[in-house]
Parts: C-alpha cells; sequence; structure tokens
C-alpha cells in the first residue's frame, strides 16, 4: 500500500515539474513580437481638409499624421480607396486598379518614381533596441499615369536608419498595373531611435512610373536567447522547489 502511494506521488510530482518546466522553456524560446510599433500605418488620419471618398489629395497638403515628407514634394496623393484611376485630387494612372488586399481598408500613398520629383516619406520609431532585429512589411503595387505611354520599372527604396533595401521590382508593360503584393524586410537597429522612410523608384522619367505604398507594419521579430546550461539547471532547481512545496501542501491536506 505504502509502495502504492510512493508511487502515485511521483508521478504526479513528475507531471507537475514537466509542465512548468515545459512552459518556462516555452517562455523562453519565444519570439519577441511586440505591436505594430509604425504609427498610423493605414494612413487614416491626415493634416487638411477631408478628401471626398475615390477622390485624393496633395501629399504636401495632406500629410499622414505621425509621417513627415518635404512640403515642396510634388505629383504625390493620399489616395482614398478606388481612387487611383481618378484624376479627382491628383493625376490618374491606368486601369482597371484594385484597392490593397483585404482585410485592409485604409488609404494609401500614391507616389511619382520619377527622379526629379522623390521625396522620401518618413516617420520616427522611437523605444527600440539596438541589436534587435525589426520586420517592415506593407503592401506595393504600381501603374503608369494615363495619358502616357512605354514600358516602365517601379520599386520601393525603404530605409531604417542607415540599412537601406529595395522592395520588389515591377517592369510594366506600356499602360501596364502592377497588382498589390506584400513585401517583408528585416533591419537590425543601431539606435533605440530610427528613422523608416519610404522613397519612390522609377524609370523612366517622363513617363509617369507610379508606385502605391499602403498597410505598413513594424514589429520586433528579435529571438529570445536559448538559456544555457547553467539557467537550465537553475530552472530545473526552481521545478523541484516548486514541487516539493506541491508535496508538502498534499501531505498536510492528507
Amino acid at each position: 500500500m505504502f509502495r502504492f502511494l510512493e508511487l502515485t506521488l511521483k508521478m504526479k510530482i513528475s507531471r507537475f515539474g514537466s509542465a512548468v518546466f515545459f512552459g518556462l522553456m516555452l517562455g523562453l524560446a519565444s519570439v519577441v513580437q511586440a505591436g505594430n510599433l509604425v504609427s498610423n500605418g493605414d494612413f487614416t488620419s491626415y493634416s487638411g481638409s477631408t478628401i471626398a471618398a475615390g477622390e485624393k489629395a496633395q501629399l504636401s497638403s495632406h500629410v499622414p499624421t505621425g509621417w513627415n515628407i518635404s512640403s515642396s514634394v510634388q505629383y504625390s496623393y493620399l489616395d482614398t480607396p478606388n481612387s487611383a484611376t481618378s484624376s479627382q485630387g491628383g493625376y490618374a494612372v491606368y486601369g482597371p486598379f484594385a484597392n490593397p488586399a483585404a482585410p485592409y481598408t485604409g488609404n494609401f500613398i500614391q507616389m511619382d518614381g520619377d527622379s526629379r520629383y522623390g521625396k522620401a516619406l518618413s516617420q520616427q520609431i522611437n523605444g527600440l533596441t539596438v541589436g534587435h532585429q525589426y520586420t517592415v512589411t506593407f503592401q506595393q503595387a504600381a501603374g503608369q499615369q494615363s495619358g502616357f505611354n512605354g514600358p516602365t520599372t517601379e520599386k520601393w527604396t525603404v530605409s531604417f536608419g542607415s540599412d537601406t533595401q529595395d522592395s520588389s521590382m515591377y517592369s510594366l508593360a506600356s499602360h501596364g498595373i502592377g497588382a498589390w503584393e506584400s513585401q517583408s524586410m528585416t533591419f537590425t537597429a543601431s539606435s533605440i531611435s530610427e528613422v523608416l522612410s519610404f522613397l519612390a523608384v522609377g524609370t523612366p522619367d517622363g513617363v509617369p512610373p507610379t508606385v502605391f505604398l499602403a498597410d505598413v507594419n513594424l514589429a520586433d521579430t528579435t529571438p529570445s536567447p536559448v538559456p544555457e546550461p547553467s539557467s537550465v539547471a537553475t530552472l530545473l532547481i526552481g521545478v523541484a522547489g516548486v514541487a516539493g512545496s506541491y508535496l508538502r501542501r498534499r501531505f498536510k491536506t492528507a
């Protein structure tokens, strides 16, 4: 009878200790993934007058809240849904042109990629951890200003601090459309505060290659360090202590 009781208690302690241990290990091995560190990544808040549905407005006078761009920027717009092919408030691109992929429902940026007019749209990101990896995700699309002819290329040049990466490049036929697609880039923070910026780049000049931007997100995706053997031993000692407390409580209530 005593042997049976001893084995039963050992099994309960073993199950309890294993559950605690694996739970702690899972927590230590998890990935740090905070919420979106970008403010107003859907561009729904902006300065200036309200933009009517299906229309767009000059980006120089309708700067998205939390973002910065030179007041001298030209041929760049803040678009509401269904406005890419509209000339109400700015220039139209050839269609048909869809809105960003669902479930996104916000506004989007339309920029001329002509090198003579390009200005970076940027945001200061604070509260970073030096050495951590940060992943930027966004949707992009491309088109050509209606009324112009000739093949074009379009992409975004994205900077995070001193590091710069290019998005996938579109190569469009004359009057072509580049469908919305998701992009992902990972950067390493070298400071607690970095500037995240997007610059439209297109070729050739004069046949307006146009790039679109929507649904901007930034998250800390740094893997947590795997615990060293000494840390694991400390965890096991802790688990043994918890199991001992559990056993003493069981004897007291028996």
